[in-house]
């Protein structure tokens, strides 16, 4: 394990609450060496989650706008259970364009890596880190860090559930002896 991957392990390891977990993400970012780092839990108890290291303006502009219809990031996430590198998700379409040149105009960066994560109970989340290279740095900065961020979500996306007191246990019913 890399000194970068172990020590925000660590620091992730000693953190209790959501407080301290959403100023992680700022460790994060700046470990990395990337523009923006994103998580969000779809269903914590009952409520969002979000830690982002985005422009509160850029938060408040996506929520206004409805850009959730619109972010292909999103739609993939749902589909698909892979990482999803931006750069090969459609964006042809004239709204999907918009979207993308005005969330380049907040600082979101022009790359970016989202990692879908599913839980036991359907919580779902995603992961997402960005970055402002071009093609080829982005994909030499990728192939050296891609590993670090799928174990990064997921170790994250546990702390959240436990920071949030979300039970592990999967409900379900007893097998009859023939099952």
């Amino acid at each position: 394990m890399n000194s970068k991957l172990e020590s925000f392990l660590e620091r992730l390891e000693t953190t209790d609450s959501v407080d301290d977990l959403a100023s992680l993400t700022d460790v994060l970012r700046d470990t990395y060496d990337v523009e923006n780092v994103s998580y969000l839990a779809t269903i914590l108890n009952g409520l969002p989650f979000v830690s982002s290291t985005y422009d509160p303006r850029w938060a408040a502009q996506y929520e206004e706008q409805n850009y959730m219809l619109v972010d292909p990031v999103v739609r993939g996430a749902l589909q698909q259970f892979h990482p999803l590198d931006w750069k090969k998700l459609v964006w042809s379409i004239k709204r999907t364009r918009a979207f993308l040149h005005e969330s380049i105009d907040f600082g979101v960066g022009k790359q970016g890596y989202t990692i879908p994560i599913r839980g036991p109970n359907g919580q779902a989340a995603i992961f997402a880190v960005n970055h402002n290279s071009n093609d080829d740095g982005w994909a030499s900065y990728l192939n050296e860090h891609a590993h670090d961020f799928m174990l990064v979500s997921h170790y994250f996306h546990q702390k959240a559930l436990i920071a949030a007191n979300v039970t592990d246990s999967v409900e379900g019913r007893e097998l009859s002896p023939r099952e």
